[in-house]
Formats: structure tokens, C-alpha cells, sequence
């Protein structure tokens, strides 16, 4: 069995040390991202804080007699940008491309750094509209690992 608090210091370990991630937040956005372990509900993170990326424990499925350990992350990540383009009648909020693209850096980041055991994304979502200019993304993460008898495998 594997703690979720582990999991979750793993996340955010491979998210502040991502270069990927670093450069193209600094490039398109001017800092850094903000990495955010759990949250604080009466005073989230918002657009003063973006670029930023927030790590939530979702769930564990453990026991003796399953296969295979289970374990739901819940990963957030948001930007702050109102851009658009116009080209005759069409208008492009190009925001939500940079939403999408930070997204996959994201996701890249933590499969990168995970050698033990399967991620697999269970959803992934994009929401450019409700709190625009702050765009959200948002993905569960499902963590498998395998049940081995006599052995143990770390995060």
C-alpha cells in the first residue's frame, strides 16, 4: 500500500522540477508556475496566482485480496489569459489552446517521473468559460498499482 501523502509530494516534486513546464509557463505567462498541494476552500488560488498548478487526494482502493492497489489524484491547473484573434468573422479565444498545451505538460511531467506504476488519465477537462480570464483544467488521475505478495512497491 502506498500513502497518499506520497503521492502526492511525488506530484508536486515532478511538477516543480519539470523544465518543460518552467520554461513555457516563464515564456507565455512571465513566471513560473505556483504549485498547490490540497487547498484552501474560503481562499482558493485564483488569477493573481497563475499560472499554478493544484494536487487534491480524490481516493484509495486497497485490500488484501485485489490485484491491484487503486488511487485517485485529482490534479488542477489553471492560466490567466484573455487573448484573442480575429480574422474576418471568426474569433478565437486562444487561451483555452494555451489551457490545453499546459495541460499535456502537466500530464507529460508526471508520467515522466513515475517508473513503478501506471497513470492513467480517467478525465480530463478543460473549462475556459466560467471563471474567465481564469482558465481551469482539470484531470483525475488513476494510479494502479500491482498486489505483490511478499513485496512492496514505492512512489
Amino acid at each position: 500500500m502506498i500513502k497518499i501523502r506520497n503521492i502526492l509530494t511525488t506530484f508536486r516534486d515532478l511538477l516543480l522540477n519539470s523544465s518543460e513546464l518552467s520554461n513555457w509557463c516563464s515564456t507565455n505567462y512571465g513566471a513560473e508556475p505556483k504549485i498547490f498541494v490540497g487547498m484552501d476552500k474560503q481562499n482558493p488560488p485564483g488569477k493573481k496566482d497563475a499560472p499554478f498548478v493544484m494536487i487534491r487526494p480524490g481516493a484509495a482502493n486497497e485490500g488484501q485480496e485485489v490485484d491491484n492497489f487503486g488511487y485517485k489524484i485529482q490534479v488542477d491547473w489553471a492560466l490567466s489569459d484573455d487573448s484573442r484573434e480575429e480574422n474576418g468573422r471568426a474569433i478565437e479565444y486562444t487561451g483555452q489552446y494555451k489551457l490545453d498545451e499546459m495541460g499535456n505538460l502537466v500530464w507529460d511531467a508526471l508520467v515522466a517521473g513515475m517508473d513503478n506504476v501506471t497513470l492513467s488519465s480517467s478525465e480530463y477537462t478543460l473549462e475556459p468559460i466560467e471563471f474567465f480570464p481564469l482558465l481551469v483544467g482539470g484531470m483525475d488521475i488513476d494510479i494502479n498499482v500491482p498486489n505483490t505478495i511478499g513485496g512492496e512497491i514505492t512512489i
